[in-house]
């Protein structure tokens, strides 16, 4: 890497080689969205810096900045990216309780209990096929931990079996990560065998400790992920796996344990060690993964004793028809009476507490994902009768479960659970209407079809769009989000000033110099703050030839009122994530020392540069404006982002904003005008303007994407001028698209645009414009 290239990798400029390699893999369409965007919905995700999926499309940092060279920083990217589009395309979210493994004998149908009346069980439909099945644990967490392992474990195989090409990377990346995983001495037993699967799952092999007398379990649950991650295992698989570790390691108490108590065990050998197993026999294992539960009962061995037998084999044994209600008496009570919670009580017990995570394997949330994505297994039909405490009880599958007691139950709810329910139920609302499965989604969809669009949340607008084809609106069809843009830091702005100080001072003096113009001198006034020299010098002269003088001698300034509102309107496609050249020096216009280089600089943050720089000279005249931003993604996704409000006064908190703001998806112009023309429509002043300030043609999926569609965009947004034209604002447009006069000869006749040459000359150009045009 040479010494001024930055180690930052950014998505923006990615994002459409990063989709067609989703493309390429999974062969079907995937949306690549910005992961901030899905953690600002408060709907379950929180990790910021770790790509996940929401079982439809794939949400990713917006900047990579681990690692020391932006080499590293990409393969991270790449391997987030590979992993999440492999969820996707084999099948992690499209799990069915009901149908077969091919790797094991299936418990699940035999664990489940019927319902109550002896109804079938889709008369009672869960949120989602998962949520059935992790119902048939005493603990979610600790299955949904061996699950979501067993899993990624899975999917890593399959994609290092299948993309022979990213497999070099993936082991440098598992290499790395074992570099830093914990020792596994230091965790307390059932946490440790946890963490040797874990290990596993990364390919280390050979020696690891283990709890000396859980080498027997450790050996089972190794076998056992391996079978799942064997060729030709399904997610289905995975859950057979993960009901087979929960209850071996549901056994093992979660207690620390004394470094001598650990042993040395080389796992390539899995299959020697057997015989000597300790905690969970082998042969109950293998008898009820292939269902010879009875001929194990009357096993030889050691006459008239029964095997060592794991508690859900026992639950299994129970839910068999021949032995409901027949467990042995020699059985603890507290295993024949219902449901085991753990193992044995133990003095050192530690409450048990989720591993520490894999940052490449992202956030896994397959609940979640598969109730948003609404695969096949879950009808719409279920999907309305979902109720808040089914979603808080699912939200609430990361917590550590509590033994209820029947008499102390508490109505209280978590308010954090309480919002996230609220909002989620609002996100599954507004997507129900679109919601599709993955499978082999169109590169393009057509939204002909599609009806009107609803508000059903506040800041939240309904636009009409311009069909030209048909000569009308299509009615309600745009649904956009006005959202306040989160606060970055003020360094932005201090350095753009700082930067540009020779040009800032340069646009203040010329927009100062219109000042005078705003005041006016009345004279001869019978009073005011001064005299009136002349009518003072003419009234001396009159009394001397005896002639009655004027009273009027003084003069007063009369301030005449700049009666202007104006919003800036930017485009934050991802397109303004393109790198750019290094900022040329102010002193190539005569305007100072050349700004020092802020890499990578992109056009997003030119576009910025000029915002900062109309704001400083704004201030001084005194002008109403707001900034505002926009992007989005589909008709019933605009984003609009409010930077400062026309009515908002400039603060440090509005200067901040600026600095966050970024490059993020598609340009639908349309309702962004739209939405800018009325906020200006609210303004009582005698002049209006608009500034769309943008770096190419309108797109968007449904809008321009399709070479038929491109007319039908640029028609739209020529629309949406002409209505704020009628209501008496005037619309510039600049754009730095070298190719922008191709389009913008139809989107702005009878408009005014310009387009530039040099996207640095933006910072220089946006005050002359609004100068030229306003005073």
């Amino acid at each position: 890497m040479s010494s001024t290239e930055s180690p930052v990798v950014e998505l923006a400029p990615l994002r459409e080689m990063l989709r067609l390699y989703c493309r390429a893999l999974s062969e079907r369409s995937v949306d690549l969205q910005d992961l901030r965007q899905l953690i600002d919905k408060n709907i379950g995700w929180l990790r910021d810096d770790v790509a996940t999926s929401d079982g439809a499309a794939i949400f990713l940092p917006d900047v990579i900045e681990r690692f020391e060279s932006r080499n590293e920083n990409f393969e991270f990217l790449k391997v987030m990216l590979t992993q999440q589009a492999a969820h996707i395309e084999f099948g992690s979210f499209e799990f069915q309780f009901d149908r077969p493994s091919t790797r094991f004998t299936d418990w699940r149908p035999r664990l489940e209990p019927p319902p109550d009346g002896h109804q079938h069980h889709h008369d009672h439909p869960t949120p989602t096929e998962l949520t059935r099945f992790f119902r048939l644990f005493p603990n979610k967490l600790l299955a949904l931990d061996i699950f979501s392992i067993v899993e990624s474990a899975r999917i890593e195989a399959r994609v290092i079996h299948e993309y022979r090409g990213i497999a070099p990377v993936y082991r440098s990346m598992r290499e790395r990560v074992l570099a830093l995983r914990p020792e596994i001495i230091f965790l307390p037993a059932r946490e440790a065998l946890l963490e040797l699967l874990i290990r596993v799952s990364l390919g280390q092999n050979g020696a690891l400790k283990v709890p000396a007398e859980c080498k027997g379990a450790a050996i089972d649950a190794v076998r056992l992920l391996r079978a799942a991650c064997a060729r030709g295992a399904t997610v289905e698989d995975a859950a057979e796996a993960t009901l087979r570790i929960d209850a071996i390691l549901s056994r093992v108490a979660n207690e620390f344990l004394e470094e001598n108590q650990f042993a040395v065990f080389h796992f390539e050998d899995t299959a020697s060690s057997r015989s000597n197993r300790s905690k969970c026999s082998s042969r109950w294992e293998d008898a009820l993964a292939t269902g010879e539960v009875l001929a194990l009962w009357s096993s030889p061995g050691k006459p008239g004793a029964p095997l060592p037998l794991p508690f859900d084999s026992l639950r299994l044994l129970r839910a068999t028809p021949r032995f409901a209600g027949g467990i042995p008496s020699e059985w603890p009570p507290a295993v024949a009476g219902g449901r085991v919670e753990g193992s044995a009580p133990a003095t050192r017990e530690k409450a048990y507490l989720s591993p520490q995570g894999i940052d490449y394997r992202g956030e896994f949330k397959p609940e979640l994902a598969q109730l948003l994505s609404k695969p096949q297994s879950n009808a719409r039909e279920q999907r309305k009768a979902l109720m808040p405490e089914e979603l808080a009880e699912l939200l609430k599958s990361r917590h550590s479960p509590k033994p209820k007691d029947p008499e102390e139950e508490s109505e209280e709810q978590d308010p954090q659970i309480e919002r996230m329910v609220q909002n989620l139920m609002r996100e599954l609302e507004r997507r129900d209407p679109r919601m599709q499965s993955v499978q082999q989604r169109p590169w393009f969809q057509s939204d002909d079809n599609a009806g009107p669009l609803t508000a059903n949340q506040a800041d939240t607008f309904i636009y009409d769009e311009w069909d030209e084809c048909a000569g009308g609106y299509r009615s309600r069809w745009c649904k956009l989000y006005e959202k306040v843009m989160p606060a970055g830091d003020l360094n932005f702005y201090r350095e753009t000033l700082f930067n540009y100080a020779g040009l800032a001072r340069r646009i203040r003096r010329e927009f100062e110099l219109a000042a005078p113009e705003l005041h006016h001198k009345e004279k001869r006034l019978p009073d005011g703050s001064d005299h009136d020299l002349d009518a003072a010098i003419e009234a001396m002269v009159d009394l001397r030839i005896g002639v009655s003088p004027s009273e009027k001698i003084f003069w007063r300034n009369h301030k005449a009122e700049r009666d202007v509102a104006v919003a800036f309107l930017l485009d934050m496609s991802g397109s303004t994530g393109e790198a750019i050249g290094r900022a040329p020096g102010a002193s190539q216009s005569g305007d100072g020392a050349e700004p020092r280089d802020r890499a990578p600089r992109r056009i997003i943050d030119v576009e910025k540069e000029a915002i900062v720089l109309m704001i400083d000279a704004l201030e001084t005249i005194g002008d109403r404006y707001g900034v505002f931003g926009f992007s989005g993604h589909g008709r019933d996704n605009v984003e609009f982002f409010v930077i400062k409000d026309i009515d908002e006064e400039f603060s440090p908190e509005v200067a901040k904003r600026i600095g966050r703001a970024g490059p993020l998806h598609a340009t639908r112009m349309g309702p962004a005008i739209r939405h800018a023309t009325s906020k200006l429509h609210g303004q009582q002043t005698r002049s209006k303007f608009l500034f769309l300030i943008s770096d190419g043609r309108p797109q968007d999926r449904g809008y321009s994407q399709e070479s038929a569609e491109k007319g039908y965009a640029v028609q739209d947004t020529r629309m949406a001028l002409i209505e704020a034209r009628r209501d008496s604002i005037h619309s510039f447009c600049l754009t730095v698209d070298k190719e922008g006069n191709d389009y913008l000869r139809t989107m702005m006749e009878d408009f005014s645009y310009e387009v530039l040459a040099d996207v640095n000359e933006l910072p220089l150009r946006l005050p002359q414009l609004y100068r030229r045009l306003t005073m």
